[in-house]
């Protein structure tokens, strides 16, 4: 581990408070000026855990086990100090620009980061025609809050807009520098000659992201009926792809971590079920990407 990212992590202890962290995971009671649970680490039955909100630490004195926010999540999710401080900046709500540049993955190669980027880049720019163009605004944002939804849950799950003008979206993209075989592994065109069609042109976009909450890939949905092309379109796979639908469920990252609290998860069939349920408070669900 890089002394760059033990800097961040103590930069964020400074901003959390350990008892939101460990009771994101596990249910703990107020006891003096302290808070005890039932140790997540051991056969516990009487609560031996203790957290100190004064010297923001944990402590079980049955096990042993103990230390920051940090090490609890570590310990909880048996997962890499990165992914701990990912977690702890999801739960807190921080964002920490130095955290992103460095939590990707050893194994990610340079192509797949810009896959990955373009993908966010895209991502951002349906977001920007759902909301700031008159196209997105009178035919997609209408049919969202018809369907109820507000404004806060549409940024929260990632919903956009694809123009009908299904040149634009690649003409951006090649501006911001990308090349086409980049715009074209993000899987939303195939090149012909030299250009990219949008292939989710005229609809509205759910984005698909990863336990890690980057987008992969998007689902589009159709405002205008045509018998002859699918209600839904999803992302292909592509050799050298980021999307691979198999592995992936719609809304986990937003629900991992109640779901891990809660000790169970519902598994819907589409998008918007998954939203219903978030919307009336019920955090633990995700979505299959089709029943195929």
């Amino acid at each position: 581990m890089n002394d760059n990212i033990i800097e961040i992590g103590n930069d964020i202890l400074k901003q959390v408070d350990i008892v939101e962290i460990v009771q994101s995971f596990i249910k703990v009671t107020k006891k003096g000026k302290d808070y005890v649970a039932i140790c997540p680490f051991h056969n516990d039955t009487n609560p031996s855990l203790h957290i100190s909100p004064e010297k923001q630490i944990f402590k079980c004195f049955v096990c042993g086990v103990g230390g920051n926010a940090i090490q609890f999540v570590k310990q909880f999710k048996n997962c890499s100090y990165v992914e701990a401080l990912k977690t702890i900046c999801q739960i807190a709500g921080i964002r920490d620009d130095r955290l992103e540049r460095n939590t990707y993955s050893q194994s990610q190669n340079s192509d797949t980061k810009n896959i990955l980027k373009c993908l966010n880049v895209i991502n951002n720019y349906y977001n920007v025609f759902l909301f700031q163009t008159e196209e997105g605004k009178n035919s997609a944002l209408k049919y969202l809050h018809d369907r109820g939804l507000d404004n806060n849950t549409i940024e929260k799950f990632k919903i956009g807009y694809s123009l009908l003008d299904n040149e634009k979206m690649a003409n951006r993209l090649i501006n911001d520098g990308f090349s086409l075989k980049t715009i074209e592994k993000t899987g939303i065109g195939t090149i012909y000659g030299q250009k990219i069609k949008d292939n989710n042109a005229g609809r509205v976009i759910f984005a698909i992201t990863n336990e890690e909450g980057e987008v992969v890939g998007f689902s589009a949905r159709q405002l205008v009926e045509d018998k002859e092309r699918g209600k839904y379109i999803n992302s292909p796979e592509i050799v050298g792809g980021v999307f691979h639908k198999s592995s992936i469920l719609y809304n986990f990252y937003n629900a991992q971590l109640e779901a891990r609290k809660n000790k169970y998860i519902y598994v819907v069939e589409g998008f918007m079920d998954a939203i219903a349920l978030d919307r009336a408070g019920i955090k633990s669900v995700v979505a299959t990407m089709g029943t195929a």
